[in-house]
């Protein structure tokens, strides 16, 4: 069993419709019971960006993220919380992510949530043998 912060987000949760806010409490709960082998659909690693997770819940069209990262090995803090409207998540929501949950002095390290320097595109590194 893994404790699971929810209070950065409880205004957030309150605003959800009852029956999309009990998806994403039921998705809090499967998390937090089943953490870490839990996977997708219901929780996916945020690329890109060190240590910070994505909770996917859903009702119809509406879908709803919640940004948690784990701030010791049975603590997870959910962070920010928001209502997707686009097939991308805005880079705005994940940088505002990513912000709280390295400001939200609960990291292990200071690291844990900050931002990965992206790879240049073009062809990709080949180990040194």
């Amino acid at each position: 069993m893994v404790y699971m912060d929810v209070e950065p987000i409880v205004d957030f949760l309150a605003s959800l419709d009852p029956r999309l806010r009990a998806k994403v409490y039921r998705g809090i709960d499967l998390l937090a019971n089943n953490w870490p082998l839990i996977g997708e659909p219901h929780v996916r690693h945020v690329s890109g960006y060190a240590g910070l997770w994505e909770l996917r819940e859903g009702l119809g069209n509406v879908k709803v993220r919640v940004f948690f990262f784990q701030a010791a090995p049975n603590v997870l803090v959910a962070v920010h919380g928001f209502v997707k409207k686009s097939r991308k998540t805005p880079r705005r929501e994940l940088s505002l992510a990513s912000r709280k949950a390295s400001t939200s002095g609960e990291c292990e390290r200071s690291d844990q949530c900050a931002r990965l320097p992206r790879r240049p595109p073009g062809r990709a590194q080949r180990p040194a043998f």
